[in-house]
This record gives C-alpha cells, structure tokens and sequence, in this order.
C-alpha cells in the first residue's frame, strides 16, 4: 500500500498521534492520585468520559439525520433522547440508594 505524498496525509497522521497523546497522558496520570482521592473522582470522571462519547455521537449523527428527515423530527427526537436519558439516570440512581431509611432522590418521583 503506497502512502499518498500530499502535505494533508502527514497532517492527519499527526494529529492522530497528538490526540492520542492528550488521551494516554490524563489516564497515565490518574494512576499517580491517591487512592481515596481517585475512589471518590471516578464517578465523576466515568460520568464526563460518557457524556463526552454521547454528545460526541450525537453532534456527529445530526448532519446526517437532517439529510434524511425535516428538522422538527430531529429536534423533537433529539428532546425525547435526552428526556429519555434524564428519567433513566435517576431510576437507576433512585432503585441504588441503599438502607432502609428514606430513599434519597424518590421525592424526585413524588411530585
């Protein structure tokens, strides 16, 4: 396989190499944090990491939806995908509380 000569090639190459650097060297680094520090941040870190790789997926998908069909039905699909996330993140924060007591977020599912 020949490797095109065009200046764009080498570009993309370094940028591939450059991205993938500025992935590897936050996750080396977490492995340096205390452990007690990291328990408590990888909730957090794993919640960044999946938004970022949904909103990522989204924002690339919403040029080729509007090829395909009108705007309002991307939007209002767009709507009813995050609605639809909303109510499913707090069931399952809801159903994980533990104890016995008053669960901590179902006042959410009172009102």
């Amino acid at each position: 396989m020949m490797v095109p000569a065009e200046p764009t090639w080498g570009f993309a190459v370094l940028m591939g190499l450059l991205g993938s650097l500025g992935a590897l060297i936050p996750a080396c680094l977490v492995l340096f944090i205390p452990d007690g520090w990291r328990h408590r941040a990888m909730p957090y870190l794993l919640s960044y990491a999946t938004g970022t790789m949904l909103a990522t997926a989204i924002i690339g998908l919403i040029p080729e939806a509007l090829g395909h069909i009108p705007i309002l039905e991307v939007g209002l699909s767009l709507l009813a995908g995050l609605v639809l996330f909303f109510v499913l993140e707090w069931t399952v924060i809801w159903r994980h509380a533990h104890g016995g007591g008053v669960r901590p977020r179902a006042a959410f599912f009172k009102a």
